[in-house]
This record gives structure tokens, C-alpha cells and sequence, in this order.
């Protein structure tokens, strides 16, 4: 889509005048510098054009989430001439759109108005407040970090500005990456020695962000794994070392977003944009160690955050009025203030309220909880991993595969047996052995019914049949050892779309020679007729297989060729064709057989039934053969119709028996 660049790294105060027709979009693309995470944007000077209605804003970051995007909608009616003033977080270093769009009754391209909008970025931490976080990090003292807080009041109950005003310790994690797929991990930047440290330390008045990026199309193929956990203290005295247990009222509260830092904050919560979720990990007492697994992640900056506490929480009362009273005091001194002086807004607020009567020690608060003199630090190990698949395997049940989709390479589990899952460790709906093994005798065994009927295609001279029918019991039986064992007890002596192309065309085959048998069709027209029909069931069973028309097909036409071959031969002789008793219960109790098991085969054979209903199949088709497969002594009428002028000529032989 079309949009125009602002460029906020040169001027981070920009003002623009939009001209803008009826039903028109107008987008905007700007890019938060390094460091800035406020942003003021000023509505002014909006002039509707004659059909306008409304004025929609869409403020939306580069990540397309639709969770993180705002809607402002400016009515016509109710526009007074005031400057509208939105207000938001954002992420430093990040692509942002502004989308402006009138609303209009009928499009006229002489009908236009126009608006102007400023942007105003900048960071809300102090100066001294962020020398002091530095200074905290590179000396590794944590001292100071106790009075870098701003208002725990606002913290506790505006917690979507609680990034932009509080500071953190924030560590930039390093990839380390290996040649294979989906394999890298994020770590500490190294020493100076080159070791790269193993933990974090943590206190209860700060909390911590770990920040990594993960690249479009590339890194989200796999599954990143989080583990946290609490680092062994280890003591040292009289040349003795001793592993002490962590104190039992430690608990680290870590919350895991894409593009968002959350909040970790009393009991078990991460909050964003007063939108509270459950902490996906947590240690205590109980659980030193925790791990969590996202499959798929996205593209961008991710955070890990994490926060000690330690004590008792004492719920904070902070009034409400104290509440408004801050919020309002922010708005004002963020909307009318230059740049350079907008960092200094929370701490003059902060003082402003807190001298207020009812505010000062009720709003002195760490999240949900009253501020504790009591505090503690612990250190905590991280590993950030991505893997192929889940957890780096599918375990016993599947294995990892790649696959291509629009370009990106994508792993996944291939379950064996039903497993289900993104590991294959969901058994619901899993077969047992017990069950796999009755399905691969079921569907074995059950093509020996064309041993049989190899052997009287033998017997009746018929040879090309006798080759299809032992062709078909030898294909089917080799897929149904390679496919029934759902990979857990299967046999494959090769692939298994070699076995399932030949077990479909052999059974196809199957079908078309017996009728053109039934036809009774002299040389060479039975001998076209094999060859042709081979070639196209070949085609079809390599188009669609599975098809129900690649098997009507070679019925159908089968069929017409029967019919009329045999009234052509009624013609001719005057004699009914084929033998009476062949027609009256041979040929009708053979067509109900394979009738049935062609309807269980196509109509009610389901995933659940397949071993059952196509071992029927295999018995109805095989039985089905024998029965109908022409003998000549019955097949033929009782009266040598040789005699006849030499019309009935055999298919099989040049002198079949009768």
C-alpha cells in the first residue's frame, strides 16, 4: 500500500497538514528512534469536507497484531474546533502506521477537506534515573536501584505506563546460532574474557527484561523453549562448600510477549494495557526450575521479564481520587511540554501527589502490594532455545519432518498410530498393539481369497486373469503389510506409494479383465481390449486413485460391452446367450456379492471400520471372481453353437471345452 515517511530520528516534533478527499486513506509511516517510548499525537485544524461524516485515525505498529492498534473517531457533530491529543506507549526502535480516512455520504473528487496532526516522541524516564540504572548494571550494584521507581500508585494501577516510567535492568541477548535448521540459542553478551555469563541477579525493587528478535520467514518455523530456574547458592566456610536452599518465601514471576513487555506483578499475573493474564512460569519454593515451550512464534522483538518478591503482600489502598489526581497531572504536563523537558513530568507528578493528604503512604505501593521494607535478591539460570519441531523431537510415536509452505520452512511431527499432539504424545485416539496386529492379519489374510481364484482362472484356461489375480493378491498383500501397522509393526519391502499405486491398479485391472471374460470376446479384440484398458486405469489410478470414478469407470464400460456382445450373439444365433443357469444363479448371486462389498467399499467404509468393511471388500471381490469367471460347460449353451455359422467364437482358446 501507498504511505508517506515521517522522519522522527531528525525531528522528533513534526507537524503535517493532511489534505484528504472523501472515502480517501491517507498512511503514514515513522520509525520510534532508540530510547523513545512516549508518543503524543495532536489532532488539530480538522476541516470536514461538505459529505463528510466522521474522521477515522488507525494507529497501528509494524507487527500487524490487530490487539495492537488504536481507533480514533472524530463525529462532525460533535467536533468543537479543540486539538484532540491521543496517547500511547511504544516500543523503541519500531515501525509505526498512522491511517487517516473521512467518512462520507457520496464520493466527489471536488469535495476534500483537510486536518493537521503532530507527532511527539520522547522518553519519560529522567536523566539521573537512567545514569543510575546504568551505573547499577556495569558496577553490578544494586543499591541504587531501590529509589529508581516512580509512582507505585500509578504502577500498581496503570500499569501501561509503567514501562515508560519505570526502570529496568534490561539485557540484550546474543544469538548463537548452528548450521541445522531451527537451531540457535539467545544468551548473555560475553565477559571480557570471553565466558559468557550463566545468571541474573535479581532484587525485589526492580525488575528485569531479557530482550532478543527473532527474524521474519526464517526463525518461526520451529519452537523456542524457556527454562528458568533458580541458580544453586553456594557458600563457602572453613574451606568447606555447602549448597543452601533458596528461601522458601522467594517467588519469580516471569512473563514471556511478543512486542510487549508485561508486567510481572502479585501473585501470578502479567499485565499490559491494565489487561491482566496468568504468568505462564513461576518459581517458588516448590518449583526452583520451570519451562515453557511456544510453537510457531512470531517475527520481533520478544521480552522475558522478570520480577522477585519476597514476604507477604499487604493489599495497597490507594484511593482513587489519588489515581485521577496522577493520571491527570501526567496528561497535562505530557501534552504541553516541550521535548526535552517531558522526562521530567512523572517525578514532578510523583511529588505533587504524594504530598497530597491520603496519598503519601497509602500509594506507596509495588504492584497489587504495599511497599515492603524487606528486601532480597537471588540469582536465576536462563536458557533460550529454538528447536525443529516440539522440544527438538516427536518422541517414540512420530518424527520431525519439514515442509514448505508460501516459501517458509516450517517443521513439524509426522504422528504414527493416531498419536496426536505437537509432540505425538496425545494417545486419544491411538490404536493399541493388540489392534494394530488384529488390522494387519485382517487385511492380509484376507486377500488369500485370490489364491483361489488364481487357481480356477488356471483351471478354465483363462491365463491373462490367472497373471491379474495372483498380481492383485501379492500387490494388495505387501500394502496392507507396509500401510496397516500405522508404522509401528509394518513391513515395506519398498515404497509405499509404490505398493499403494500398484495394489489400486492391480484390483482395477482385476475387475476389467473379468468382464471382458464375461464378454466372450474373440482374439484380438480380447487382446485390445486388456491393453487399452490397462493403459487408461493406469492413467487413473495415477490421477485420482482413491477416486469412486476410476472404479465405476472400467465397470460401466465393461458392462456396455457385455450387453452388447451378448444380444449381438442372441442375434446371430437365435439361441439365448449366455447358458440359463449361468443367467439365473451364477451371475446373480456373484453381482450381489461384489455389489456389496463395491458399497461397503464405497460408501461406508470409514477409519474406524476400514479393517472390518476392507477385509470384506478383499473376501467379496475374490469371491465374487470365481463365481462369475466364465466355464465353458456352464457358461456356454448346452447345443455346440459352433455349429451355427462359427459365431461364437472363444475368447481363451481355439477350441474350449464345452
Amino acid at each position: 500500500k501507498k504511505y508517506y515517511i515521517i522522519d522522527l530520528e531528525r525531528s522528533n516534533d513534526v507537524t503535517i497538514t493532511v489534505p484528504l478527499y472523501s472515502k480517501e486513506n491517507q498512511t503514514y509511516k515513522f520509525y520510534i528512534p532508540e530510547e523513545h517510548s512516549q508518543l503524543i499525537l495532536s489532532l488539530k485544524n480538522v476541516k470536514f469536507c461538505e459529505t463528510c461524516t466522521n474522521l477515522t485515525g488507525q494507529f497501528i505498529d509494524n507487527s500487524g497484531n490487530t490487539e495492537n492498534f488504536a481507533t480514533i473517531i472524530v463525529h462532525q457533530s460533535a467536533y468543537n474546533n479543540d486539538t484532540i491529543y491521543y496517547r500511547a506507549y511504544v516500543q523503541p526502535a519500531t515501525w509505526y502506521f498512522m491511517q487517516f480516512y473521512f467518512g462520507a455520504t457520496n464520493i466527489s473528487i471536488d469535495d476534500y477537506g483537510h486536518l493537521t496532526f503532530d507527532i511527539k516522541t520522547f522518553t519519560a524516564v529522567p536523566h539521573n534515573v537512567i545514569a543510575d540504572v546504568y551505573e547499577s548494571i556495569n558496577t553490578q550494584n544494586n543499591s541504587n536501584m531501590s529509589n529508581l521507581y516512580q509512582s507505585a500508585a500509578f504502577r500498581s494501577l496503570r500499569n501501561e505506563h509503567l514501562i515508560s516510567y519505570v526502570p529496568y535492568k534490561e539485557y540484550n541477548l546474543v544469538r548463537a546460532g548452528k548450521t541445522d535448521s531451527f537451531h540457535f540459542n539467545f544468551d548473555l553478551h560475553p565477559n571480557s574474557d570471553g565466558t559468557v555469563p550463566l545468571s541474573i541477579n535479581l532484587t525485589s525493587t526492580d525488575f528485569t527484561s531479557l530482550k532478543f528478535f527473532l527474524n521474519e520467514a526464517i526463525d518461526i518455523g520451529g519452537a523456542l523453549e524457556y527454562i528458568v530456574g533458580f541458580a544453586p547458592r553456594i557458600t563457602r566456610k572453613d574451606g568447606v562448600i555447602k549448597r543452601e536452599n533458596e528461601p522458601e518465601n522467594h517467588i519469580v514471576i516471569v512473563c514471556i510477549r511478543n512486542m510487549v513487555m508485561e508486567i510481572p506483578t502479585w501473585p501470578n499475573n502479567c499485565v499490559h494495557n491494565n489487561i491482566s493474564n496468568t504468568a505462564p512460569m513461576i518459581l517458588n519454593k516448590t518449583l526452583t526450575n520451570s519451562t515453557a515451550t511456544l510453537p510457531y512464534p512470531d517475527s520481533g522483538w520478544w521480552f522475558i521479564t522478570l520480577k522477585l518478591y519476597c514476604g507477604e503482600c499487604i493489599p495497597c489502598n490507594c484511593s482513587d481520587t489519588c489515581v485521577e489526581a496522577y493520571d491527570k497531572c501526567i496528561e497535562d504536563c505530557e501534552i504541553t511540554c516541550d521535548q526535552d523537558d517531558c522526562r521530567n513530568c512523572t517525578s514532578t507528578c510523583e511529588k505533587e501527589i504524594m504530598d497530597k493528604d491520603g496519598c503519601g503512604s497509602n500509594c506507596d505501593c509495588d504492584g497489587p502490594c504495599q511497599r515492603s521494607n524487606v528486601t532480597c535478591n537471588s540469582s536465576v539460570l536462563f536458557d533460550v532455545s529454538s528447536f525443529p519441531c516440539f522440544g527438538g523431537g516427536c518422541g517414540k510415536n512420530g518424527r520431525c519432518v519439514f515442509v514448505i509452505s508460501q516459501g517458509i520452512l516450517y517443521s513439524t511431527c509426522l504422528c504414527a498410530n493416531n498419536y496426536q499432539g505437537l509432540d505425538c504424545s496425545d494417545d486419544t485416539h491411538a490404536t493399541s498393539r493388540a489392534m494394530l496386529v488384529l488390522e494387519l492379519c485382517l487385511l492380509v489374510i484376507s486377500n488369500l481369497i485370490f489364491v483361489p481364484a488364481t487357481y480356477f482362472a488356471f483351471k478354465r484356461k483363462y491365463y491373462v486373469e490367472m497373471i491379474v489375480y495372483a498380481s492383485a493378491f501379492l500387490s494388495s498383500s505387501f500394502y496392507h503389510m507396509c500401510d496397516a501397522g500405522e508404522n509401528v509393526i509394518s513391513v515395506c519391502v519398498v515404497r509405499l506409494e509404490v505398493l499403494q499405486f500398484s495394489d489400486f491398479f492391480s484390483g482395477l485391472l482385476a475387475i476389467w479383465v473379468t468382464l471382458i471374460a464375461m464378454a466372450y470376446i474373440p482374439y484380438p479384440w480380447s487382446s485390445i481390449s486388456h491393453i487399452s484398458g490397462s493403459l487408461i486405469l493406469a492413467f487413473g489410478t495415477t490421477l485420482a486413485k482413491q477416486s469412486l470414478w476410476v472404479f465405476i469407470l472400467p465397470v460401466v464400460a465393461g458392462i456396455v460391452i457385455i450387453a452388447a456382445r451378448w444380444i449381438y450373439l442372441y442375434k446371430k444365433t437365435g439361441r439365448c446367450f449366455p447358458n440359463k443357469t449361468y443367467l439365473k444363479i451364477y451371475l446373480p448371486i456373484a453381482l450381489v456379492i461384489s455389489a456389496a462389498g463395491l458399497l461397503m467399499y464405497a460408501l461406508f467404509q470409514t477409519r474406524s471400520n476400514y479393517k472390518y468393511l476392507h477385509s470384506l471388500w478383499h473376501i467379496s471381490m475374490g469371491l465374487g471372481i470365481i463365481i462369475i469367471l466364465p466355464n465353458m460347460k456352464i457358461f456356454l449353451p448346452k447345443e455346440d453353437v459352433r455349429a451355427n455359422g462359427g459365431l461364437l467364437q472363444p475368447a481363451v482358446d481355439n477350441t474350449p471345452p464345452v
